[in-house]
């Protein structure tokens, strides 16, 4: 099978810079043992204390559509990044203006009544009474989206599997934000209403945990880019 997209990881910041950052270690193998993608690795550190992006594992194919899987980087670097990733020869796919996207949505209290019908409520502080709760256990969810498309649904604050979840109605319309890689944050109100607190770039939300099933989150997006990459559906700004 011929590889469709590299996926760039955080090296070690203390050990071995050719070895992933232990918060994606799982990430990083589930890409490994894809025969669809390839795994990469920058020193972060470098990049954050000196704008210097340097390349610790390289790729086989360069060129290929690259996404990034890392911690959160200032919203200054982030189009250094990109910037560099370019002038290396490499291919990024979110661009910084769609980085900055669904964070700006949360924002933008004009945009999101005409744009969108999504019950944006972030970012704000929640009162604990404002919350459903299930025992000790609010009820959040994290919902990533590649291409429009769902990748991974899953419950943040130790709910047990009996509370409520959103409705794939809800669902479906956050996966149209327009950007090419995002996440929504979501919690259940006391009055069983649902609200979206957080909104961002899905190559820089929270580590996957191995019950969130890393080999099936990038499957997923190995898959679309294979199916959509060249055809009308391939939503990426050149």
């Amino acid at each position: 099978m011929t590889i469709v997209a590299n996926i760039l990881f955080p090296a070690d910041p203390y050990l071995c810079k050719t070895e992933p950052f232990s918060m994606f270690e799982s990430e990083y193998q589930a890409v490994m043992a894809s025969p669809l993608l390839d795994a990469g690795l920058f020193d972060a550190a470098k990049l954050d204390e000196e704008n210097v992006l340097v390349i610790t594992k390289p790729f086989q194919d360069p060129r290929l559509p690259l996404l990034h899987r890392g911690y959160s980087m200032r919203s200054d670097v982030y189009p250094v990044f990109y910037a560099s990733l370019k002038e290396q020869g490499m291919n990024p796919i979110v661009s910084p203006q769609q980085h900055a996207e669904p964070r700006a949505l949360l924002h933008d209290r004009e945009r999101r009544t005409t744009q969108q019908v999504l019950p944006f409520e972030g970012p704000i502080r929640l009162e604990p009474t404002d919350l459903a709760r299930y025992g000790s256990s609010t009820n959040w969810y994290r919902a990533s989206f590649f291409q429009g498309r769902l990748l991974n649904i899953c419950g943040i604050s130790d709910q047990p599997p009996t509370a409520n979840k959103p409705s794939d109605e809800l669902i479906v319309e956050c996966g149209k934000l327009g950007t090419v890689f995002h996440f929504v944050e979501l919690v259940e109100k006391a009055n069983k209403s649902w609200v979206i607190t957080n909104a961002g770039d899905a190559q820089l939300m929270p580590d996957l945990t191995d019950d969130q099933e890393p080999a099936v989150f990038f499957q997923m997006i190995a898959d679309v880019i294979e199916r959509d990459r060249g055809t009308e559906n391939w939503n990426v700004p050149s």
